[in-house]
């Protein structure tokens, strides 16, 4: 995997001072880690809240971004910074504290296209128009951004060939590059909203990206900020419309969702395929896309998996040789025999079923009682790992999964943190086996 040294030395310096409207705030530079730099900045571009990092509950927000040095004060002194917060502001000084807010310094930008941010002196983060990523030359990590329609129709247009054709954009699947705002771009992704990110412009207003929503100013507070973001409604299994209104309206945001209800499974692919081929495993097809490693299985009921409701069902990867499972939450990937990757895919298509047994015995030649017990058993393998594959048949039109935010997979630093990944040099966990039953398929 390609990686940049984006390692940060301690540093001690002499202290600074800020000027708020109400006191002088001390501002002690100490020594920083740039792990929880970069994921921060990582959650800030992505948006997801799954891709965010957990913090202790009373954070006004997690990152925010000021697009001048010279809101800093005012947003000090608001009720938007508190213990764990990040903020980075356009400084050469080095990382810093104001009480427990982190002040992460950097020079450049991530507000247009070809911009290019500086943090930690070394480490640069660069943000692409989506409708050049297929002539895009990586170097460092990238974030890939929807900037108007044309980028929008570009996107709908590669995610389309993928779900017909099973042909992903090869630039897409670069260890350096993601895709930014991925609660507009997904209809089940979910949103933290103002209080997980926030971008400030030079005047002091507030979005939470740069072509968000304006929320208000950061004078305002973080409850009227949340409200505004609040009233903006987001239809059912549509992309967050306000992180993205002023590049895409948002009656083409809904109506891309509503013919497109795989579209956060379409994402969710991207990164597993990316984790695999980390991992010198490719090329692989993607259950769902369109190509299934049991064929007919999905022919006569939706598929669940390709549903808002199953957006965060684990992703089955396959090729002759290898079948793959990829938690779409921790982003640990397991290893599976024939004959359990198929269960399971007949799980991921029909939820917990009869349905599922049917397929079973039609198409895995297993007799009823055999189907039941066989199904069962790999359900309770996978709980094991924490993975959960049920859906109830009947919830397609359920906008949003079920949250995971208190499971274990919601603590600490999320696994697919990139950006520290490709900037501290580590990696992401091995491929782990998954115990199932064996039939005469499996290897």
């Amino acid at each position: 995997m390609m990686t940049i040294d984006c390692q940060l030395a301690a540093t001690v310096s002499t202290s600074t001072e800020y000027s708020t409207a109400t006191h002088k705030t001390q501002v002690t530079c100490r020594r920083v880690n740039m792990r929880c730099i970069l994921c921060h900045l990582n959650s800030w571009g992505c948006g997801h809240s799954d891709s965010l990092i957990a913090s202790p509950d009373g954070i006004p927000v997690r990152t925010i971004v000021t697009e001048s040095a010279d809101v800093l004060p005012a947003l000090l002194d608001s009720d938007l910074c508190g213990e764990g917060t990040v903020v980075f502001s356009p400084s050469r000084d080095t990382p810093s504290s104001v009480g427990k807010t982190i002040i992460a310094p950097y020079t450049g930008s991530l507000s247009a296209p070809g911009d290019e941010m500086v943090v930690g002196e070394i480490c640069v983060v660069k943000v692409q128009e989506y409708e050049l990523t297929p002539y895009l030359a990586t170097a460092s990590p990238t974030f890939v951004r929807i900037n108007n329609e044309d980028d929008f129709y570009t996107f709908l247009e590669h995610a389309d060939h993928a779900h017909q054709h099973g042909a992903f954009l090869p630039a897409l699947l670069h260890p350096m590059v993601r895709l930014a705002d991925l609660c507009a771009l997904g209809g089940a992704h979910t949103c933290g909203g103002p209080s997980q990110r926030l971008f400030v412009r030079a005047t002091g207003q507030a979005s939470t990206t740069p072509w968000g929503m304006p929320l208000g100013s950061v004078t305002d507070g973080l409850a009227s900020l949340t409200a505004t973001w609040s009233a903006f409604r987001r239809p059912s299994g549509s992309g967050c419309p306000g992180c993205l209104s002023q590049a895409v309206p948002a009656p083409l945001l809904r109506i891309a969702h509503q013919q497109r209800p795989w579209l956060s499974r379409y994402l969710q692919a991207l990164d597993a395929l990316r984790t695999a081929a980390e991992r010198g495993l490719s090329p692989l097809k993607v259950s769902g896309f369109p190509h299934r490693l049991t064929a007919g299985a999905d022919d006569y009921l939706p598929a669940l998996d390709l549903m808002p409701a199953g957006a965060e069902m684990p992703l089955l990867l396959f090729s002759a040789d290898v079948a793959v499972l990829h938690d779409t939450h921790s982003h640990q990937q397991f290893e599976l025999g024939t004959g359990t990757a198929r269960l399971i895919e007949l799980l991921m298509i029909h939820g917990d079923s009869d349905a599922a047994v049917y397929a079973a015995t039609q198409h895995l030649g297993l007799e009823r009682h055999a189907a039941h017990a066989a199904l069962a058993q790999v359900r309770a393998g996978l709980v094991g790992f924490g993975i959960q594959l049920s859906t109830a048949r009947g919830s397609e039109d359920a906008s949003c999964p079920p949250s995971r935010q208190g499971s274990a997979f919601a603590h600490g630093v999320n696994a697919s943190c990139w950006l520290a990944s490709a900037g501290m040099g580590t990696s992401n966990h091995s491929l782990q086996p998954v115990p199932g039953p064996r039939s005469q398929s499996d290897g």
